[in-house]
């Protein structure tokens, strides 16, 4: 019966640490967020992130068991992307497609994300070698490339199974089927 106390007090501290745990995380998700919405000053965020409110409750933002675990940004005008995406480590989709400004840099931090599986981006002008720590991306869609060569580094991207690049130099030259992910050379 003293053991059913012990387990009882064990089973108690353990829900308490896992309870602080994940309101933690959601914390720094959107502390996250905020550094988003702060970078971007004259994007669409300002108008439509109001943080008196959940961040459940904001524009673009998908949560999944309390953890944001998507990002659809178009037609946001984002052009920053700062390196406090680290702190999204639940996330799985990142649309950063829009029709009047881009993210044009990619923040070496976005290599830390292990769970993005899905990553849209338009008009990049440069993605980090830590690009290729994405092991768990499955699909690429990069519009306007203006770049003439992806890194060598998303040959690391095992699970990669989808790249589209359209509206790029790359475009008629380039062969990234999945059969020669590991190579990503020019066709």
């Amino acid at each position: 019966m003293r053991n059913s106390g012990i387990y009882a007090a064990m089973a108690l501290g353990l829900l308490l640490t896992c309870s602080a745990c994940l309101a933690l995380s959601r914390v720094t998700d959107s502390m996250a967020l905020i550094a988003i919405k702060i970078a971007n000053p004259a994007s669409r965020i300002g108008s439509t992130w109001n943080t008196n409110l959940p961040m459940d409750k904001w524009f673009g933002v998908g949560l999944k068991n309390d953890r944001v675990d998507s990002l659809n940004f178009t037609n946001f005008a984002l052009k920053t992307l700062p390196q406090e995406i680290i702190y999204l480590s639940e996330l799985t989709y990142l649309n950063l497609i829009s029709t009047t400004q881009a993210v044009d840099t990619l923040p070496p931090e976005i290599g830390s994300l292990s769970k993005l599986s899905t990553l849209l981006l338009q008009s990049v002008q440069l993605i980090p070698a830590e690009f290729g720590n994405l092991t768990n991306l499955k699909s690429l869609y990069i519009y306007y490339l203006p770049m003439p060569a992806l890194p060598p580094e998303l040959g690391n991207c095992s699970a990669l199974q989808k790249l589209t690049i359209d509206n790029s130099i790359l475009l008629r030259s380039y062969n990234a089927s999945p059969c020669n992910r590991q190579s990503f050379k020019p066709g």
